[in-house]
């Protein structure tokens, strides 16, 4: 999720991507790479809403070519990062595990 989210996040600003889509990663590196996200999500999060409905010409992982609003993209990457925590929760509870909370509201509460 987080090499997704640093991927879209690159294209945003037409910048190559540092990470491959399944990269290998060491936990200090998710913890880095998950800061970064943060702070690029947060300042755009923080756009006007011209800036968020710029289109963003780039080309996917399978080589196509699109343009779509960087609104449409954030909200593509919150939904997609969402569906890939609920894998993981039905995994944990597959094994037995109790997942931790995923929804959003959790990691918003004061």
């Amino acid at each position: 999720m987080l090499a997704a989210q640093h991927i879209w996040l690159r294209r945003l600003v037409h910048s190559p991507a540092g990470y491959t889509v399944f990269p290998r990663l060491s936990l200090n590196e998710a913890e880095r790479l998950m800061g970064e996200n943060h702070t690029a999500l947060g300042a755009l999060a923080a756009s006007d809403s011209a800036a968020l409905k710029r289109r963003v010409q780039y080309v996917n992982t399978s080589g196509h070519e699109f343009a779509t609003t960087v609104e449409d993209i954030l909200l593509h990457v919150v939904q997609h990062s969402m569906y890939h925590r609920g894998q993981v929760a039905l995994l944990v509870r597959a094994s037995g595990g109790t997942p931790l909370a995923t929804d959003f509201i959790a990691f918003v509460r004061a």
